[in-house]
This record gives structure tokens, C-alpha cells and sequence, in this order.
């Protein structure tokens, strides 16, 4: 099959995840579409489960940096300055990790009150 149909000759293949999640006592359901250049042969339907799987894992590693610094809002345009921004948010998750914080925005508004402490715990922290 070709994705000429859609305008989009690449595409070979399109599938829906049907996901079922049952939390705090309530049952939710959520239905999600793909699209693959993959044919049959290059990749099962399991195969595809478990690489959208993998994805979410990636995602909530990466749940602080977009919750709590909003980095899916930033719209910076240069390459060098966004992997700057990046690495300064690294190394503000890291320190408030290392500082015992499970709450990033808890650790970033103690900072915010007290911005000379912040600067003595970069200045004479042995992490």
C-alpha cells in the first residue's frame, strides 16, 4: 500500500494504539494514531507497540524539562542557544537533585527567594 492517497507517498502504513489506564479507582481510555514508512516486513504491529512504548519512557524522563521549564514553549531559533538553555536547565535539575529536592518547582522558588544562596551552593557545593 502507498500513502499517495493521503498526499504523502512516504507513508506506508497507519495504526491506532487503543490505550486503556485505570487510576485512582477510575477507568480512562485514550486512542492514539501513527504513521510509518515501515512496511509489514520491516516492522510487526509489536514492533510498533514497542518502540511508541519506548517513546513515552523518553517522554517522562523528559517531563521535568517540559513541565516545569515550559522547554516545549521556548522558541529559540538559534541551534547553539537552545542547547545552551538546555544545559542550563540540566544543571538546575541536577543541583536541586542533588540537593535532596523530589519537587523541581519547590527547589526553583526556594532559589528564587534566596538568590545568594543559590549562588553559594554553585560556589562551594562538592557535588
Amino acid at each position: 500500500m502507498s500513502g499517495e492517497y493521503l498526499g504523502w507517498p512516504e507513508v506506508e502504513r497507519v495504526f491506532r494504539i487503543r490505550r486503556r489506564r485505570f487510576v485512582k479507582g477510575n477507568w480512562s481510555e485514550e486512542v492514539a494514531y501513527g504513521i510509518t514508512s515501515l512496511s509489514a516486513k520491516e516492522a510487526t504491529a509489536a514492533d510498533l507497540l514497542s518502540w511508541v512504548r519506548k517513546h513515552w519512557v523518553i517522554e517522562s524522563l523528559h517531563h521535568v524539562r517540559d513541565v516545569t521549564f515550559l522547554e516545549d514553549r521556548c522558541r529559540t531559533r538559534s541551534r547553539n542557544l537552545a542547547q545552551s538553555l538546555a544545559a542550563g536547565r540540566n544543571l538546575a535539575i541536577t543541583i536541586l537533585r542533588r540537593l535532596g529536592y523530589k519537587e523541581m518547582p519547590e527547589g526553583l522558588e526556594d532559589f528564587a527567594e534566596d538568590r545568594l544562596y543559590a549562588i553559594r551552593i554553585i560556589r562551594y557545593s562538592n557535588f
